[in-house]
């Protein structure tokens, strides 16, 4: 397609992946880099047609960080609503298909970027916070009013984790980081 507007996907500063999204497609690019991990070029990895409706990650403090015209800052990840309830992830070189929780909603879609250009994307649901990177979600309840709910759930215990956590998990997770 390589029409529509573009986002790079931020993968702790490398931006492995390049999205063009319009007219209820997205395309995904995966750069080619040389030997000196310049970019030489795009190739397209995967076509999704049909969405919903989408969001953009965001930062919601970028303002407020050192680099806030970077275009990192005004979008590095997308959040497809697709038919049956479906959401598709892009975001850190990887691509999620999953369902939320049976019963929860969609309330909102964030993604602050941490240290290293890296982003934290999660979903608010009615009733769960959906941490995208660690493949869990955590009920609102236990969370409460935490700010960072990354910080929060890396701060739980195994036995915790088990007791709170649903079973929940990405229908399937399509990883397309670059090796090195």
């Amino acid at each position: 397609m390589k029409k529509g507007k573009r986002i790079n996907i931020a993968d702790n500063g490398e931006g492995n992946l390049v999205v063009y999204y319009g007219l209820g497609t997205v395309d995904i690019y995966k750069r080619i880099f040389n030997d000196d991990l310049c970019t030489i070029g795009l190739k397209l990895v995967k076509s999704i047609s049909g969405y919903e409706k989408l969001r953009i990650g965001k930062d919601p403090d970028a303002e407020k960080k050192i680099l806030p015209k970077q275009e990192w800052f005004k979008g590095h990840s997308l959040l497809l609503f697709m038919p049956k309830d479906k959401m598709i992830w892009i975001g850190n070189s990887d691509v999620v298909e999953f369902k939320l929780v049976p019963g929860d909603k969609f309330v909102n879609y964030v993604s602050p970027m941490g240290e290293s250009m890296f982003p934290y994307p999660y979903i608010k649901g009615t009733t769960h916070t959906y941490l995208l990177l660690e493949n869990v979600a955590i009920p609102n309840e236990i969370i409460g009013t935490y700010a960072d709910p990354y910080k929060y759930f890396y701060g739980l215990t195994n036995q915790q984790l088990k007791k709170n956590s649903p079973n929940w998990t990405f229908k399937t997770r399509i990883v397309l980081r670059k090796s090195f």
